[in-house]
């Protein structure tokens, strides 16, 4: 039976609730995750099935999102207050039973206090809630599976020559899958509908890659940590680190062109900081600037190498020299004082009035005025011109995100996107066959999408061309449209997973697929891919 349960109200949380229960069924598979809409057979007693589910599961998450309290029936009155509510009943049958009750806080809410629920269920107020904000929700996703993990007994270990080979000792069988379900690609122009084509048992090279990966990660476990330092107070800015690339820009990857042929492996590195982080900006010197957003930790890394390590607070701006700038508060706004790191450590705390470097790169302040849309239930705002605009469902948890050209993009649990222009006014629709999964990535004028197991690329609400690829998700553009993605591979090593990474030009076409540990995170001012696996400890692959 699932040892996980999925507790959510539709109308208050149900897109939030599909990608959480996407992502658990992806990392424990789908006989250990129970969510009514997908679990539940028609014709079946729903009552009986969900209450013996919930008694055999060892964790039960309650996704709460901002009108969790408000729900109302068609009287007006708080589903809440109601002994029958199912969403009620669920919640007071885990807490009776003593299960591993946890809240999931979505969509910016609050946790609910005790005296705001009924009697049986005010003892989830003081349970240890798990956040999921929208603008870090993958990550926090992630981080939630290896806090539930240790507590789903039903969580067994598998090895990886048993993923390969099946229980029956057959490689062909699962090849012979795999190859129909159109997970590995090669190259093809595609039509208006997607097509696949097959690859030779000996072209996939399965065996050869897992052990190839397994050796590399192996390696970079070897690699000594760096101790994380408080960085103390200095009088002058640190120095320009001079080097090979020109920093003009955060996020390089709609200015420059990704490997378009399978790439190589550069280097790899275990990162010591944690498993929350992001690839935050380069150093002219090829100096890779990681941020744990989580733990306040601003780490270096050069050639594969771990450099050095701080504790600082908000990532706020680089300069052209590589020199980057930490704070607490908006820099136009404080008093206080900066932080100040070049790449090779240099640097520290400076009190005011020093001035701030000069030519600041700086990074998107999130308020609400810098905020596309903001996406609630049923409807989108847009700030700036404080236009309302009714969708035909409940919003996705990726809310409203803007392309280079300005438009605005939000989706529903109905699977429409919606492109508008920034007084609100709906430019175009497209309707997908399920949920968008995942915010859009724009390339060259078009918007690209992931439906269930397929990237679709829409223009003017048209498609265009779609890829079938197994739990996939594209991650990167580059300047020539290709998108970088992921689908899920075998599991290995128990914890960590490789994917099978693929290279997508803009016509559709599969320029390569290698089997690899991590999903893309970045490209840096050549071109060079950079994978992140944060499953088990921190890893990062530069790809070339």
């Amino acid at each position: 039976m699932p040892g996980i349960f999925i507790n959510y109200r539709r109308e208050d949380s149900g897109g939030y609730a599909q990608q959480i229960y996407k992502a658990l069924r992806s990392h424990f598979g789908a006989k250990l995750v129970f969510m009514d809409i997908d679990t539940i057979r028609s014709g079946e007693d729903y009552r009986a099935i969900i209450h013996e589910s919930i008694a055999q599961s060892d964790v039960f998450l309650a996704i709460i999102g901002r009108t969790w309290l408000r729900c109302t029936d068609d009287k007006g009155i708080a589903r809440l207050s109601y002994p029958t509510d199912l969403v009620r009943r669920e919640i007071a049958q885990a807490l009776e039973a003593n299960i591993h009750v946890v809240p999931v806080l979505v969509g910016h809410a609050q946790m609910p206090r005790a005296a705001d629920l009924p009697d049986d269920l005010k003892a989830l107020s003081v349970r240890n809630a798990h956040e999921i904000p929208d603008h870090f929700f993958d990550p926090s996703v992630r981080q939630l599976i290896q806090t539930i993990r240790p507590h789903v007994r039903g969580k067994k270990e598998i090895s990886r020559r048993a993923v390969i080979y099946g229980l029956g000792g057959t490689a062909t069988v699962v090849l012979a899958a795999a190859i129909a379900d159109g997970v590995f690609k090669h190259r093809v122009p595609l039509p208006e509908q997607s097509r696949t084509t097959t690859l030779s048992a000996a072209d996939l090279k399965i065996d050869e890659k897992f052990d190839e990966i397994e050796a590399m990660l192996q390696q970079a476990a070897k690699q000594p940590s760096v101790v994380i330092r408080k960085p103390g107070y200095a009088d002058s800015l640190p120095p320009d680190v001079p080097g090979p690339w020109k920093i003009d820009r955060i996020d390089f990857s709609s200015q420059v062109t990704g490997p378009h042929r399978e790439p190589k492996v550069v280097w790899s590195s275990r990162v010591s900081i944690g498993n929350v982080w992001q690839i935050a900006g380069f150093a002219p010197d090829r100096t890779v600037f990681l941020y744990d957003e989580i733990q306040k930790v601003l780490c270096a890394l050069r050639d594969g190498v771990e450099q050095w390590a701080y504790t600082a607070e908000q990532l706020r701006a680089f300069t052209p020299g590589g020199l980057v700038v930490l704070q607490s508060l908006p820099l136009s706004m404080t008093t206080e004082s900066f932080i100040c790191i070049n790449s090779q450590g240099q640097g520290g705390i400076y009190k005011r009035p020093a001035k701030l470097p000069q030519n600041l790169i700086r990074l998107p302040e999130l308020t609400y005025a810098s905020v596309p849309g903001i996406c609630q239930s049923g409807s989108v705002t847009i700030p700036r011109s404080k236009a309302v605009l009714a969708l035909d469902g409940n919003c996705s948890s990726w809310n409203v995100v803007r392309d280079d050209q300005g438009r605005l993009y939000s989706g529903t649990d109905r699977g429409t996107l919606y492109c508008l222009d920034e007084d609100g006014k709906t430019l175009w629709t497209y309707k997908a066959e399920a949920p968008i999964d995942h915010p859009p990535l724009f390339s060259l004028g078009d918007a690209v999408i992931t439906v269930k197991d397929r990237l679709i690329c829409v223009r003017e609400g048209v498609k265009r061309w779609s890829v079938s690829l197994e739990s996939c998700r594209a991650w990167l553009v580059d300047k020539t449209g290709t998108v970088f993605a992921s689908s899920d591979g075998p599991r290995v090593m128990g914890h960590r997973s490789q994917n099978n990474v693929s290279a997508v030009d803009h016509d559709g076409h599969i320029l390569w697929s290698t089997l690899m540990a991590g999903t893309p995170a970045s490209l840096d001012p050549e071109g060079r891919l950079y994978m992140a696996d944060t499953s088990i400890g921190s890893f990062v692959i530069c790809l070339a």
